[in-house]
Formats: C-alpha cells, structure tokens, sequence
C-alpha cells in the first residue's frame, strides 16, 4: 500500500471515486419537478425522457428536445441552473472507501482534481465528503489561463496546483483517472505516477490514451492497488 517514495494518492471524480450517474439522476428530478409544476406534466415522463436522452448519446441537447418533445416555451438557460444547483449526498464506490481507508492508515496524503461547471463539481465534492477527507481540493474552472479561459486537464498546471498545497514532488505522487482522452497527459509530463481505472459503463470505459500518455497501470478495482 505504500510504494517507495509514494507520499500521495491523487484521484479524479466523476466515474473514478463515484458513478457519475448519481449526480446526473438527482439533478433531473430536481428539473423534472419545477417543469411538472410549472407546466402540469407528470414529472416521471420528463425524467424518463432527459435519461434516456442522455443514455442515447445527446447529453448536449437534452434540454432543447425536452422543450421540442413536450412543446413548452421555457428558457433553456433556466433548466441548465437547476440542473447545475443541484445539492444531494452521494456515495462513494465500496472500493474508493476501502482504499481511502488504507491511504490514510498509511499515513500517506490524498488529492482530488476535477474538471468541469464549479458549481457543479462542488457541490459533487461537497456530496461525496471529499472537502473532509482530501488534504488538498482542486476544482480546475476555479481558475482561468492568461486569456481568461478556465483551466481543465491535461494542462499541467492542475496538478502542480494540487502537488503544491499536498506539499509533495511530482515523483512522490500517484494520480488515479478514469478518461484516457486527457487524465494522464499532463499527470505523465510532469513524472507523476498514473492509473487508469476502467470501470464497466463509464463514459470513457472504451476509450484509448492518446499515443505516449497511457497510464502506467490499468485496473478495474481501486481495490487493486491495496
């Protein structure tokens, strides 16, 4: 559990300590019941139609065939923040909490660095209890580039953000990612050790790292790593 020289274990969020899908159900019930007052729809076919919407691949456009399919005048913009304000606990997988448990009886450090909405990405960090239990929390569109653009991964700078409040050396690091896309590219330039952990169902379960940036180990358990 303790590699040599391993002081840190870095995790992303989404579908890598938690299914994703939590988050995704609990903020269409919260859409599914301000449409169903407003508009006297049953809010159970709204919810239906957004998640199989998304199921079939237009996660993008939900929103607007939702107004198309049940012909309601509403501004998109509105459903996209309740969506977005959603507030829910949310589970951890069994083997994120087991493998917390050892890192931290280990003595070793944890980090998170998530991508995506702030708003969003908090309150899923909030749900989850990672602000209590991570030594070191980076929301990367807390931050903006020289152009005013948020940061996200692969920019190295995420993870020298989040390196730097752990108080540790890239070297001294392992970070955990489930998107091969872009997880461990910046993670690898920087001497980091990766994993990709591939879980059945996940967005990006059969997706390739790009040419030179694959992890340095894949599993499909974080139990593996104990």
């Amino acid at each position: 559990m303790k590699p040599e020289g391993v002081r840190a274990y870095i995790f992303d969020v989404d579908d890598t300590v938690y299914e994703e899908k939590q988050f995704v159900r609990a903020a269409m019930k919260d859409v599914s019941l301000y449409l169903s007052e407003k508009y006297g729809i049953p809010s159970d076919r709204i919810y239906d139609f957004c998640m199989n919407s998304i199921e079939s691949g237009h996660r993008g456009r939900t929103f607007n065939m939702l107004c198309e399919e049940f012909s309601i005048d509403e501004d998109v913009d509105k459903i996209v923040d309740i969506y977005r304000s959603c507030e829910t606990k949310l589970d951890l997988y069994d083997d994120t909490k087991e493998l917390i448990e050892k890192i931290k009886s280990a003595g070793l450090k944890i980090g998170v660095i998530t991508d995506g909405f702030s708003k969003v990405q908090r309150s899923k960090v909030k749900g989850l209890g990672l602000f209590e239990i991570a030594d070191a929390v980076i929301i990367s569109y807390d931050y903006t580039d020289e152009n005013g653009k948020p940061l996200c991964k692969p920019d190295t700078r995420v993870y020298e953000m989040c390196l730097e409040k752990l108080g540790v050396k890239p070297e001294e690091s392992v970070y955990i990612g489930d998107n091969p896309l872009k997880d461990f590219i910046g993670a690898r330039k920087l001497g980091m050790k990766t994993v990709h952990i591939k879980r059945k169902g996940s967005m990006f379960e059969n997706e390739t790292a790009a040419e030179g940036y694959k992890a340095d180990l894949e599993i499909e358990k974080l139990t593996q790593l104990m």
